[in-house]
């Protein structure tokens, strides 16, 4: 997707996908329960949305990747100071292996090359 299109997902992507997203969201917490405050990176985060609910929880070492400044732009709006958000491509990260106790990636396969 280019900086243009991302520009314009960004913007409508939480009101328009919640309906369908949020029992997912949900369920991803409910999951990770026994991660509340454990080092999680959420790769591909567009717009934080699944963090957000993360740290209402009291999730506490959230991180979150996205390639898009304009999906982080909308991440970094009303975000809670437990989450920390870094522009960076997923297939190509700066952090050392381990460095999280959790990594969890939604919505995104979609959009890599077959090989990443």
């Amino acid at each position: 997707m280019s900086d243009k299109e991302y520009d314009f997902v960004s913007k409508i992507y939480d009101p328009l996908l919640f309906v369908f997203l949020n029992p997912i969201r949900k369920k991803i917490i409910q999951e990770l329960k026994s991660f509340q405050d454990k080092k999680i990176l959420d790769l591909c985060c567009g717009t934080g949305d699944q963090l957000k609910r993360m740290a209402k929880k009291g999730f506490e070492n959230l991180h979150g990747l996205d390639i898009s400044e304009a999906m982080l732009r909308v991440a970094r709006k009303k975000t809670d100071p437990k989450i920390h958000f870094y522009q960076e491509d997923a297939g190509n990260t700066r952090f050392e292996a381990e460095s999280f106790d959790s990594v969890i990636i939604s919505f995104a396969i979609h959009e890599k090359k077959r090989e990443v």
